[in-house]
């Protein structure tokens, strides 16, 4: 599936980084500490992710498409797992850096679209022509869901799992709803960065607004890359037909 050597062994970098992140999770939270953390297991799932597109390959051998799964796309969700997980969970960038996370946001909204170019080329038969457009639409609009897919599973956990705080529903400061990169370039939210009577931030519109943002920032890339992705195949079937015509 043309995956280098290169990829392949930063597949493995990236993996033994993780298991050295979460052994040291384990041990600041369980053995120092004596208790339990969800980053364990947000970082051990990122961790089993790493394997997602082999583990495919192997269960739905019998499926052609699926059995077929290019593994660049294993590639892809390595790199946001990696961002995700081991500089933001690991290395605590989340709280360290405050655009960490729209960061991640953003590159994760590109990188799917290519993920689902990736797919839309499993599913194709052999040799069949798909339009630019619709190649386009296919590939942003598989992004366009698994944003969506990624803000419920960010709600969910923050709803149910002790500790979780993925939307920001815990307490927080005035500096933490103005200190984004959107609230820096067009300003505070009349809902949000305003103070209460005991001097906190009015959090009850900042988990919509987190999850609002997240999915405007993902979107903003989903758009470029998918842009980039009409005019790369535009291009490259002009210059084919061309060539067809110089031929005949």
């Amino acid at each position: 599936n043309g995956l280098t050597i290169l990829e392949y062994a930063t597949w493995w970098l990236m993996r033994l980084a993780l298991i050295g992140v979460l052994i040291y999770i384990v041990k600041i939270k369980l053995i120092d500490e004596g208790s339990f953390s969800i980053r364990i297991v947000q970082i051990a799932g990122c961790f089993l992710s790493t394997f997602t597109i082999p583990i495919v390959r192997k269960l739905f051998f019998f499926i052609k498409p699926l059995k077929n799964m290019s593994l660049r796309m294993q590639t892809w969700i390595n790199i946001i797992t990696f961002a995700a997980s081991f500089f933001g969970q690991g290395l605590d960038f989340y709280h360290e850096y405050d655009s960490w996370d729209k960061l991640v946001h953003l590159f994760t909204g590109g990188a799917v679209v290519l993920i689902g170019n990736e797919l839309v080329n499993n599913f194709s038969k052999k040799n069949e022509r798909i339009s630019p457009f619709n190649r386009t639409l296919a590939s942003g609009g598989f992004s366009c869901f698994i944003i969506v897919i990624w803000e419920n599973y960010e709600f969910l956990c923050d709803y149910f799992i002790y500790e979780s705080e993925l939307q920001r529903y815990g307490p927080g400061d005035e500096d933490e709803c103005l200190n984004t990169l959107f609230s820096k370039l067009f300003g505070p939210s009349r809902n949000n960065g305003v103070l209460n009577e005991d001097g906190d931030a009015m959090l009850n519109q900042w988990p919509v607004f987190d999850t609002n943002l997240d999915m405007l920032y993902a979107m903003v890339c989903c758009i470029v890359v998918a842009i980039g992705l009409f005019v790369f195949y535009t291009l490259k079937e002009k210059k084919a037909e061309k060539a067809a015509t110089m031929i005949y």
